[in-house]
């Protein structure tokens, strides 16, 4: 939210591609704008949500109601048969396979997958790889020693920019506007008790909030992303006048090279 993903900014699929592989991507990916593919060879579907800044919040109104930030997704939950998102997903993972067989078809067995959209990707040489996935967090309760994460959360769900550091067993959670959360992962690992307040964090807690303020200047950031905000609001609304553009991506099939047609 920062700042556009911009066309010239190297992404992972760039080096991909220096090292030999070629890319696909199948599924979401939130690309907001023009290029939906930041060099991706291909991609097998469209993404499951607008491409256009439609969905832009507004931090400079934190009252105002925001159509895609309501509580309506949360009051109509649960169990279905079928919905959109269940529809993507089969829809993804199908196109996904598709791909893998049909490189396989041709001799080329060898496949890097990575389930979140999930991406795609494919050795041109045909050289062994894999994905190594490494937690983060402790699922056991027990203590993971000498490591420290930052992180921050700067999307919709917000107003405020919002900070994660964790520092050993302990997180925290904390934006300007908010009173910090702290859990301790070794006792409490579904972080459902809060120990900002337990006279026993706060030497812990008075460090980590010290070497959150020393990472990131908030004020700043909140100004940048407010700036940010207003620039794509006001093309948003320009391009709601005459005729639009359209960045969502619209996936291709040559059904001529997936069936039986004539002469081949």
């Amino acid at each position: 939210m920062l700042q556009s993903f911009l066309s010239a900014t190297p992404t992972f699929a760039h080096y991909l591609r220096l090292a030999g592989y070629q890319t696909c991507l199948s599924g979401k990916m939130h690309f907001a704008g023009p290029d939906q593919l930041h060099e991706y060879e291909e991609r097998l579907t469209t993404d499951i949500y607008p491409s256009d800044f439609c969905w832009m919040p507004n931090w400079s109104e934190p009252d105002a109601k925001v159509a895609f930030q309501d509580i309506q997704n949360v009051i109509e939950t649960g169990p279905c048969l079928a919905s959109m998102q269940i529809d993507y997903e089969d829809d993804v993972n199908t196109q996904a396979v598709r791909w893998l067989y049909d490189r396989r078809a041709k001799g080329e067995r060898n496949g890097l997958t990575a389930q979140y959209a999930p991406h795609i990707c494919r050795h041109r040489r045909g050289a062994r790889s894999g994905l190594e996935n490494e937690r983060l967090l402790s699922r056991s309760g027990d203590p993971i020693k000498d490591r420290t994460v930052p992180a921050e959360f700067l999307a919709e769900g917000v107003f405020d920019p919002t900070f994660l550091l964790i520092k050993d067993r302990l997180k925290l959670l904390y934006s300007e506007i908010d009173p910090p959360l702290l859990f301790d992962l070794a006792i409490d690992p579904n972080e459902l008790t809060n120990q900002a307040q337990n006279p026993v964090y706060q030497n812990e807690l008075a460090e980590m909030l010290s070497l959150v303020r020393d990472s990131w200047d908030a004020e700043a950031l909140k100004h940048q992303i407010i700036a940010d905000q207003n620039r794509r609001r006001l093309i948003q609304k320009a391009h709601q006048i005459g005729a639009p553009p359209v960045w969502d991506f619209q996936p291709y099939t040559d059904a001529s090279q997936q069936y039986v047609r004539a002469g081949k």
